[in-house]
């Protein structure tokens, strides 16, 4: 028996020292990619040498991410695996071992395009995918969208990067993996289309992992000196934020004591005695909860009037994802605004128990507008109970404690800043005719 524990303990150590030993082999290929050129002068920022100490921020070199520390990455595996009908071609391995978790085996595709359908029996709060590819094949990413219940489809592609619509080496820092970090959504069912644009004509894929990842409400990545550029620059970034829900600010020093707000596109002179940068993320978790109700009250948007009065709100829960709301007003005037979007077709709109024709409102979006006041006015309508985080409004109106319960999914990132130089003193010429510094993650 202790062979047996001792033999255990070995491998445990060899596939540690493997895995260290890959990691800093990534490392180096993304060191020596980002090596200044002719056009582009790479600073060695983001980077665990160029950190200060004090930096509490999560910095993932594979996905190329800096985000709050993650108070907890949970992997959620899909009830079901399916090939759509959008495929062109065949599978000569099962689909089921995309979810297998196991290195050693892989789904093959013949032929140029192939659509992956996952479905979760119980919807699932998911804020990462990932597809672990053997090796890099010219594939793109053609469609990616969830549904929470069947009936609402969101593109999540929408909240990538450019370079994730490419399944290849830079969407994962060549780290092997495609990584997609999006807002968190309730998905029940999530379709990927990948297709063959170098004519391969066949598709290797080992693994596709669901996360649900949650985040502290702060973080803050803080750079030792940076020496180069000098003078005036213009401060740019690539970041994610949903406004009033989470936020980023961008601070840079040139004592490493005091410092100053910037925002991206602003010119600053950062002196010729080197600098330091600080970026501070935050969670308002205080805003989740306010946006849990379904109606915009009167006086908290200027664009309420204030001659809306609300009597009651009912709620009833019709099952697969769907709420039916009914908003009781005593008066009406002006202009209501919904926190939520009604299914379509669902709106109707009674004074007293009477239909109120058309002619007497009009709706634009989640706006309901009254030329003339009413009384005795009644909202009826469908919506998801499923909530997203990708604006104030798409959070707004979902039941309190999912609304409550999605804000530690939530987190603002960024992925790289950088200052375009209006001088020339490193020498170096951009397409613009300017030197450029970035620090990449």
């Amino acid at each position: 028996m202790q062979q047996l524990l001792d033999t255990e303990n070995d491998a445990a150590a060899l596939y540690n020292l493997f895995a260290s030993t890959q990691n800093s082999t990534r490392q180096m290929i993304r060191e020596r990619l980002y090596q200044p050129s002719q056009r582009l002068y790479s600073e060695e920022f983001i980077n665990s040498t160029r950190l200060d100490p004090s930096t509490t921020a999560n910095i993932d070199y594979n996905a190329g991410l800096a985000t709050p520390p993650i108070s907890n990455s949970a992997e959620v595996t899909p009830d079901s695996a399916n090939i759509g009908v959008a495929s062109t071609g065949s599978s000569t391995t099962d689909i089921s071992l995309l979810l297998d978790g196991l290195p050693q085996t892989a789904f093959i595709w013949t032929g140029s395009q192939v659509e992956l359908v996952f479905t979760f029996n119980t919807p699932q709060i998911i804020n990462r995918v990932t597809i672990s590819l053997p090796a890099h094949q010219g594939i793109s990413l053609v469609e990616f969208t969830s549904t929470p219940d069947g009936v609402l489809k969101e593109d999540l592609a929408a909240d990538l990067p450019p370079e994730n619509l490419s399944i290849d080496g830079s969407a994962g820092k060549y780290s092997g993996d495609w990584i997609a970090d999006f807002d968190p959504r309730s998905i029940q069912q999530l379709r990927i289309v990948l297709a063959d644009f170098v004519g391969n004509l066949s598709m290797t894929i080992r693994d596709v992992s669901f996360f649900q990842r949650t985040f502290s409400n702060s973080g803050m990545a803080q750079s030792l000196e940076i020496t180069a550029p000098a003078g005036t620059v213009l401060f740019t970034a690539d970041q994610h934020y949903a406004a009033n829900l989470t936020s980023i600010s961008h601070q840079i020093s040139t004592d490493g004591v005091h410092y100053t707000g910037i925002v991206p596109g602003q010119q600053i002179d950062v002196g010729t005695g080197g600098f330091w940068y600080r970026a501070a993320m935050q969670r308002l978790d205080g805003n989740f909860g306010q946006a849990a109700g379904p109606l915009t009250m009167p006086g908290q948007d200027p664009s309420i009037n204030s001659g809306t009065t609300i009597a009651n709100i009912t709620t009833v829960d019709m099952g697969n994802g769907v709420l039916q709301r009914s908003i009781n007003l005593t008066a009406a005037s002006g202009t209501i605004t919904l926190n939520e979007t009604p299914l379509g077709g669902t709106l109707v709109v009674y004074q007293g128990t009477v239909v109120l024709q058309p002619s007497g409102y009009s709706v634009s979006g989640n706006t309901i507008t009254f030329p003339l006041a009413l009384s005795g006015i009644t909202l009826s309508y469908q919506t998801s109970s499923y909530p997203t985080s990708r604006s104030p409004k798409s959070i707004s109106g979902r039941a309190a404690r999912t609304a409550a319960g999605i804000a530690g999914f939530c987190s603002p990132s960024f992925m790289w800043i950088g200052l375009d130089v209006n001088n020339s003193s490193h020498q170096i010429v951009s397409t613009q005719g300017n030197p450029r510094w970035v620090a990449h993650l």
